[in-house]
Protein backbone atom coordinates (compact mmCIF):
# COMPACT_ATOMS: atom_id res chain seq x y z
CA UNK A 1 0.00 0.00 0.00
CA UNK A 2 3.11 2.44 0.41
CA UNK A 3 4.33 1.52 -2.99
CA UNK A 4 1.31 2.94 -4.21
CA UNK A 5 1.11 6.00 -2.34
CA UNK A 6 4.78 6.70 -3.04
CA UNK A 7 4.02 6.11 -6.63
CA UNK A 8 0.95 8.59 -6.02
CA UNK A 9 2.92 11.17 -4.51
CA UNK A 10 5.66 11.22 -7.46
CA UNK A 11 2.94 11.18 -10.02
CA UNK A 12 1.54 13.98 -8.83
CA UNK A 13 4.59 16.24 -8.58
CA UNK A 14 5.71 15.03 -11.81
CA UNK A 15 2.07 16.44 -13.06
CA UNK A 16 2.38 19.68 -11.46
CA UNK A 17 5.81 19.91 -12.98
CA UNK A 18 4.26 19.60 -16.41
CA UNK A 19 1.56 21.96 -15.39
CA UNK A 20 3.92 24.86 -14.48
CA UNK A 21 6.12 23.99 -17.58
CA UNK A 22 2.90 24.47 -19.77
CA UNK A 23 2.01 27.74 -18.07
CA UNK A 24 5.40 29.24 -19.30
CA UNK A 25 4.57 28.66 -22.72
CA UNK A 26 2.46 31.26 -24.08
CA UNK A 27 0.02 29.10 -26.32
CA UNK A 28 1.72 28.65 -29.36
CA UNK A 29 4.93 27.64 -30.41
CA UNK A 30 7.02 30.28 -31.90
CA UNK A 31 7.64 30.86 -35.40
CA UNK A 32 11.87 31.36 -36.32
CA UNK A 33 11.56 35.14 -37.08
CA UNK A 34 12.10 35.55 -41.15
CA UNK A 35 14.63 38.60 -42.24
CA UNK A 36 13.83 38.09 -45.59
CA UNK A 37 10.65 36.58 -48.02
CA UNK A 38 11.27 35.65 -51.05
CA UNK A 39 8.82 36.58 -54.01
CA UNK A 40 7.60 33.32 -54.00
CA UNK A 41 6.88 32.60 -50.90
CA UNK A 42 5.29 36.29 -50.06
CA UNK A 43 2.85 34.99 -53.67
CA UNK A 44 2.11 32.15 -51.96
CA UNK A 45 0.90 34.22 -48.49
CA UNK A 46 -0.59 36.45 -50.72
CA UNK A 47 -2.87 34.03 -53.01
CA UNK A 48 -0.79 35.70 -56.05
CA UNK A 49 1.21 34.14 -58.83
CA UNK A 50 5.16 35.37 -58.21
CA UNK A 51 5.22 36.91 -61.05
CA UNK A 52 2.98 39.49 -60.07
CA UNK A 53 5.16 39.74 -56.59
CA UNK A 54 8.21 40.09 -59.09
CA UNK A 55 6.37 43.36 -60.57
CA UNK A 56 5.53 44.82 -57.62
CA UNK A 57 8.69 44.59 -56.30
CA UNK A 58 10.39 46.04 -59.93
CA UNK A 59 7.98 48.94 -60.04
CA UNK A 60 8.99 49.88 -56.63
CA UNK A 61 5.19 49.21 -55.31
CA UNK A 62 6.34 47.43 -52.14
CA UNK A 63 9.84 47.59 -50.30
CA UNK A 64 12.10 45.16 -51.94
CA UNK A 65 15.75 44.64 -52.62
CA UNK A 66 17.86 42.64 -54.96
CA UNK A 67 20.28 40.55 -53.09
CA UNK A 68 23.86 41.75 -54.05
CA UNK A 69 24.87 37.73 -54.54
CA UNK A 70 22.03 35.78 -56.32
CA UNK A 71 20.03 39.09 -57.87
CA UNK A 72 16.87 37.55 -57.21
CA UNK A 73 14.40 39.91 -55.14
CA UNK A 74 13.67 39.72 -51.38
CA UNK A 75 11.27 41.18 -48.98
CA UNK A 76 11.85 42.42 -45.75
CA UNK A 77 9.53 40.53 -43.32
CA UNK A 78 8.20 43.99 -41.58
CA UNK A 79 6.72 44.84 -45.50
CA UNK A 80 5.92 40.74 -46.14
CA UNK A 81 3.74 40.98 -42.98
CA UNK A 82 2.17 44.43 -43.62
CA UNK A 83 1.11 43.28 -46.95
CA UNK A 84 -0.30 39.97 -45.45
CA UNK A 85 -1.90 41.65 -42.83
CA UNK A 86 -3.66 43.91 -45.40
CA UNK A 87 -4.18 41.49 -47.86
CA UNK A 88 -2.04 43.11 -50.53
CA UNK A 89 -1.55 45.92 -52.33
CA UNK A 90 -4.12 48.70 -51.28
CA UNK A 91 -6.10 50.17 -54.55
CA UNK A 92 -4.47 53.39 -53.54
CA UNK A 93 -1.34 51.68 -53.73
CA UNK A 94 -1.57 50.55 -57.30
CA UNK A 95 -3.15 53.99 -58.92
Amino acid sequence: MNAILDHLVRLEQQTSEILLRLDRLDGKPKEPQKEWWSPEELAGALHRKPFTVREWCRLKRIQAEKDKYSRLWRVPDQEARRLIAGGGLQPEMIA
